[in-house]
């Protein structure tokens, strides 16, 4: 008998472990991520590190590579008009940008960056007036400096027109549903 409820135990013990060991099924319940729906496909970046998403003291931004290689990645940047402060970054959480560049009360969205494979080119976002395309900002979080870098969390959404500039014509594509909790940086 005593041998019975030790077997039932460790039965009862390698069901609940192995449970506990299954996938998560929301892959953006950890990690930094970008995800988006491109020309009838679903795209998914991750990054665990910090990627730095910035050429100058006026542009904010981040990446996130994919978990799939490393050439696959996709890119969000902001341009203000005068050197980022600390206090500029933590006043976008609850603000829309668009893509046009005479928004009124709003900072111009510099860009939305895909790179699908080595072999494609970039995916631009598309500068357009009209304001169904969207990056709004849903939360800023300060999390570090490291000594170059100011780094921040920010999680938000947006609808982007993008143009694949390996095409001739131009061909254009709605970029939706997209979503992100990235980490951003801006120059000290």
């Amino acid at each position: 008998m005593k041998k019975q409820q030790i077997l039932l135990l460790f039965a009862l013990f390698s069901i609940t472990w192995l449970s506990s060991c299954k996938k998560d099924p929301d892959p953006t319940s950890s990690g930094y991520y970008i995800k988006y729906n491109l020309d009838g496909k679903s795209y998914y970046n991750k990054s665990q590190v910090f990627q730095a998403g910035c050429n100058d003291s006026y542009e904010l931004g981040g990446w996130c590579n994919s978990e799939k290689n490393f050439y696959d990645a996709a890119g969000i940047t902001i341009v203000f008009t005068n050197a980022i402060t600390k206090s500029d970054v933590l006043a976008l959480a609850g603000k829309t940008f668009y893509f046009d560049a005479t928004s009124t009360g709003t900072l111009p969205i510099d860009g939305i960056i895909f790179k699908h494979n080595i072999g494609m080119s970039y995916v631009y976002s598309y500068s357009t007036t009209d304001h169904s395309y969207f990056v709004k900002i849903n939360s800023v979080a300060f999390v570090e400096n490291n000594g170059m870098f100011n780094i921040y969390k920010v999680t938000g959404t947006f609808k982007a027109k993008m143009e694949y500039d390996s095409s001739s014509p131009s061909v254009f594509k709605d970029a939706t549903s997209g979503d992100f909790n990235m980490m951003w940086s801006s120059f000290n």
